[in-house]
């Protein structure tokens, strides 16, 4: 967990823009390595991908790499670096204590199970374009814990993702946060459900819509079920300074259901927060507020 273990490589020049390239490559496997970046340096990622984007090329193919049962961390940059990745896995890796984002891709067909993506100064997991976008990918069954910013940031129209059974634990802004980013793309047909969300929010203002487990802005075809929620502090307790402020936070959704989650002491102020819109459910969500203290 805090050190590397069985086979290490580890970054020496911090002036690399990487210690794995993989760009142009097809059916690589990285599996059973602590990949080491030893802070060094400014912006050099663990493992990289840089792929002119396949939509411009009719001979394009997907890529199909995989990264399995690796430690990923302490690079200046990105854990994991994947642009225009196409038909990719990671399993059971953990991608951690990085500069940048845990995971920062956009491409499509992808799988992430059972990882562990921690204290990372990005988002746990950032899909986004604006060249191209991400889409098309199931996130289940993963630990996304005490990121300096989102535990997943979903921008600039990615859509078609399926997040189930994972578990949010004190990141720094919201749990899950989807938003039109820097382009007038919406989000679209994301699930989530299953998922456990804890204390999510620790540093952001407490009016912000920031300080929420989940935050969906100007989206489409989202459905938010079966989730439960809970607030709390650095300690697990409620002494406090707890947080989020908001369960939920919405605004000028279309077509989207957020219904049947649970928010037993699932925030400080208001448990589900929003409006706009048009083709919004929001019905049969009980909870109540944490008293901290």
């Amino acid at each position: 967990y805090s050190q590397p273990g069985g086979s290490q490589i580890k970054l020496i020049d911090g002036s690399a823009s990487c210690l794995i390239d993989i760009s142009g490559t097809r059916g690589v496997t990285i599996q059973g390595l602590s990949l080491n970046g030893a802070k060094l340096g400014t912006n050099v990622h663990g493992i990289m991908r840089e792929d002119p984007d396949p939509s411009k090329n009719p001979h394009a193919h997907e890529n199909a790499s995989r990264i399995e049962a690796c430690q990923v961390a302490h690079f200046s940059g990105d854990g994991v670096h994947m642009m225009h990745s196409w038909a990719w896995t990671i399993r059971h890796s953990m991608i951690a204590y990085n500069g940048g984002h845990g995971l920062n891709y956009v491409g499509w067909d992808g799988f992430v199970h059972d990882c562990w993506l921690t204290n990372n100064r990005g988002a746990g997991l950032a899909a986004h374009g604006p060249e191209g976008f991400t889409s098309a990918v199931t996130f289940v069954g993963n630990r996304i814990e005490w990121n300096y910013q989102q535990g997943i940031l979903i921008e600039n129209g990615s859509s078609m993702m399926q997040i189930t059974g994972n578990f949010f634990d004190r990141n720094y802004l919201s749990g899950i946060a989807v938003t039109p980013g820097n382009t007038p793309s919406l989000c679209d047909q994301i699930t989530m459900t299953g998922n456990f969300f804890y204390r999510n929010g620790k540093s952001a203002p407490g009016e912000s819509p920031d300080s929420s487990h989940l935050r969906l802005e100007e989206a489409c075809g989202i459905t938010c079920v079966g989730n439960a929620f809970r607030a709390g502090d650095d300690s697990g307790s409620s002494k406090g300074p707890c947080s989020p402020s908001y369960g939920i936070c919405y605004k000028n959704l279309q077509n989207c259901v957020i219904t049947n989650n649970v928010f037993h002491q699932g925030a400080m102020k208001t448990l589900i927060m929003g409006g706009g819109g048009t083709g919004v459910i929001v019905e049969n969500n009980p909870g109540s507020l944490l008293v901290a203290g």
